[in-house]
């Protein structure tokens, strides 16, 4: 872990470079604030700062209330150096300080306090991790890592109303893997979640990085695309139709053909909340599946299809 000693005395610096490696820290050296400040705001491997609270052109309290406005920066302890003094502590506490050392600094309690910080951010990286893996936990669909039917729907929710807001152009694609029930039936249920697996990871390389993907329902999975027309989105569909239906899945149990029927429809004035707009992208793919599979239709006006497939 790197350790970055600011201090306008360089006798602290040169017994930092000769103890802190033998306790398994790297030093960085700064003689000023402005060099302090430049080395934290630019390499975020520094995690642990001593700075003196006297430090020529921008001071140690200074540079704390620098840092801590900067919330998506790594966390970095600061520990302030202090006089013989304990004025002013309250001041170092408010701007941000996590720990304090008098000078001169004694060897021992210069281990101790790195020892310290170094457990507080070990701590603060464990909780970081726990919390990114509950998000998944809570957002994602545990086999396809697709989002789950609770985030795909509020992701809907929220473009609709911009759409509603900015008279924006949103679409959804409601896509349905054919007959994989009997793809279970035929070859084992592992067999099926690796079907369904890269059949979402080829629906999610046929659309936008900002596209949405989520499991809708079984083998049902519900795309959000925002700015989309409906033409656009059938087009979207037919690419994604293509591309599931372009090569068979590789398997334990062999190489399994697959195809996908896919629903699609926009928002207008006539689908006044999400619901309906489900509702009729959810007819559309009833239209494809009844049509033979391995199709796509997008809900027109009125009661009218588009269809597209490969004999279309």
């Amino acid at each position: 872990m790197k350790v970055l000693i600011a201090d306008g005395d360089i006798s602290l610096l040169r017994q930092s470079e000769k103890l802190l490696p033998k306790w398994g820290y790297e030093v960085v050296g700064a003689s000023s604030g402005h060099e302090a400040l430049a080395l934290l705001e630019s390499e975020s491997s520094l995690r642990i700062a001593l700075l003196d609270w006297q430090l020529k052109g921008v001071d140690g309290v200074e540079i704390c209330r620098r840092i801590r406005v900067r919330p998506e920066s790594p966390s970095v302890h600061i520990v302030l150096l202090i006089p013989g003094s304990k004025e002013n502590l309250a001041e170092g506490l408010n701007a941000g300080a996590d720990d304090f050392l008098r000078k001169p600094v004694d060897a021992q309690e210069l281990k101790a306090r790195l020892r310290t910080g170094s457990r507080l951010l070990e701590l603060e990286e464990s909780v970081r991790v726990s919390q990114a893996a509950l998000r998944v936990q809570v957002t994602r669909d545990p086999l396809t890592g697709a989002w789950n039917r609770a985030a795909i729907l509020d992701f809907l929710s929220r473009d609709f109303a911009r759409a509603e807001r900015e008279s924006a152009p949103l679409a959804v694609v409601l896509a349905d893997l054919d007959r994989l029930r009997d793809i279970n039936d035929r070859y084992g249920q592992s067999a099926g979640d690796e079907v369904l697996k890269e059949a979402v990871r080829r629906i999610r390389s046929s659309i936008r990085a900002y596209d949405a993907i989520g499991r809708y329902a079984g083998e049902e999975f519900l795309v959000v695309l925002p700015g989309s027309d409906g033409l656009t989105a059938l087009y979207v569909a037919e690419r994604i139709r293509e591309n599931v239906a372009n090569a068979a899945v590789d398997t334990l149990e062999g190489q399994i053909p697959v195809t996908v029927s896919l629903g699609a429809a926009a928002f207008t004035p006539e689908r006044t909340d999400p619901i309906e707009l489900l509702r009729s992208a959810s007819v559309a793919l009833a239209h494809a599946k009844s049509s033979g599979f391995n199709r796509c239709a997008l809900a027109a006006e009125g009661n009218m299809t588009i269809e597209t497939g490969p004999s279309a």
